[in-house]
């Protein structure tokens, strides 16, 4: 995936290359196609000469996104702002996308919308990692024929978030993407490689590779801060 001078560990390679793999086939709610334009959006996002301020929608303004997109409107909306302005959220804000800002055609559901954060996190995680390092940014394959499984995990329902989420004895980002167990398990795979096991969150001892863990949360802390990061 990666051509590099720099070694690059095979867990993180392995961990990105089963990502984007798994961006190109059907997901819980949103089709093949639907995802790879998620992240092709977020990439467009991210690449904006000039990004709107969080309280404008992306879809309004004339030539910012794709014309031809598959995406409804509220989608594209919501993956500027999770993309550039992460802080910014609200409930209210959440509220709107929901309803699609007043228009049902653009409108997508809690569960929707929980699969597309769990994409837009993973797409920014692998192509920051990408930018970071000079690297060229993973392809998007092709799309994998199928439909969504619709499934919704047993005992989901709105909680404590916003969106459904299934009750467990996690802490509360933990269970956040739980309504959608695939996008849980996805964003556990990037952090076993990315971070460290959730197995290992407790034991402040425990060594990453080349760092200790003491420098580990050192990094972690300072990039929570430049992304705004509630915890």
């Amino acid at each position: 995936m990666y051509v590099a001078d720099l070694p690059i560990r095979d867990d993180l390679r392995a961990a990105h290359e089963a990502t984007v793999d798994c961006w190109s086939r059907p997901g819980t709610w949103w089709t093949a196609e639907e995802r790879l334009a998620i992240v092709a959006e977020v990439r467009r996002a991210r690449d904006a000469d000039e990004i709107p301020p969080a309280w404008v929608r992306a879809s309004q303004i004339e030539g910012a996104v794709a014309e031809d997109h598959l995406l409804p409107a509220a989608a594209v909306d919501a993956i500027w702002r999770l993309t550039n302005h992460p802080g910014t959220l609200t409930a209210d804000w959440y509220a709107s996308v929901i309803d699609g800002f007043g228009d049902d055609s653009a409108a997508i559901t809690p569960s929707e919308y929980t699969e597309l954060v769990g994409l837009v996190a993973q797409a920014n995680s692998i192509d920051r990692f990408a930018d970071g390092l000079a690297l060229d940014r993973p392809t998007l394959p092709a799309p994998v024929r199928g439909e969504p499984s619709r499934s919704m995990p047993e005992g989901a329902a709105i909680h404590d978030h916003w969106v459904p989420t299934v009750p467990s004895e996690d802490k509360e980002v933990v269970k956040a993407l739980s309504g959608v167990p695939a996008e849980k398990n996805a964003s556990f795979l990037l952090g076993d490689a990315q971070y460290l096991p959730v197995a290992e969150m407790y034991d402040l001892t425990a060594d990453r590779n080349a760092l200790t863990r003491v420098q580990v949360e050192l990094v972690a802390a300072r990039t929570s801060k430049l992304n705004e990061c509630f915890y």
